[in-house]
């Protein structure tokens, strides 16, 4: 009969509850896999993430834009022979934009300008991606709302 320990178990076997190793049912280099896939998958993740906000600021800005638009227009439906008035309610209600890039055109001119005919402001606004990759749409993109609105 083989020789065995006071416990009665072979030298073979380890005793029970005790752990192999540091991490069991980790294999060797597996810690090192994780990292490489991180350093490989970060920056894709990173990229989508700023393209998501980047489409969001492109998206409230659009937004903006049309809104001012209307407010112009609704305020020169009422007040169609103050073009000063009109652009400073464009401007009021671009909240968060750069004022002094809004381009706003009212037409027709003020003396031209009868009870029952459209008015029409124009807003543009020019909007930069931050994302590299949304450069393959062009470096800056000029938002543009228009809106029709008769004169009372």
């Amino acid at each position: 009969m083989a020789a065995t320990k006071p416990g009665g178990r072979d030298d073979l076997r380890p005793a029970p509850g005790r752990l192999r190793g540091r991490h069991p049912g980790r294999v060797r280099g597996q810690r090192g896999q994780a990292l490489v896939e991180m350093a490989v998958l970060l920056p894709v993740l990173l990229l989508i993430l700023m393209g998501v906000l980047d489409f969001g600021r492109y998206f409230y800005t659009g937004l903006t834009v049309r809104h001012a638009a209307r407010e112009g227009a609704r305020y020169g439906a009422v007040h169609a022979s103050d073009d000063a008035a009109i652009r400073a309610r464009v401007e009021q209600a671009a909240t968060g934009l750069d004022t002094s890039q809004l381009t706003v055109t009212v037409s027709p001119a003020p003396a031209q300008r009868r009870v029952g005919e459209a008015l029409v402001v124009q807003v543009a606004y020019p909007f930069r991606f931050v994302t590299p990759l949304a450069g393959l749409v062009g470096e800056e993109h000029q938002l543009t709302a228009v809106v029709v609105t008769r004169i009372e």
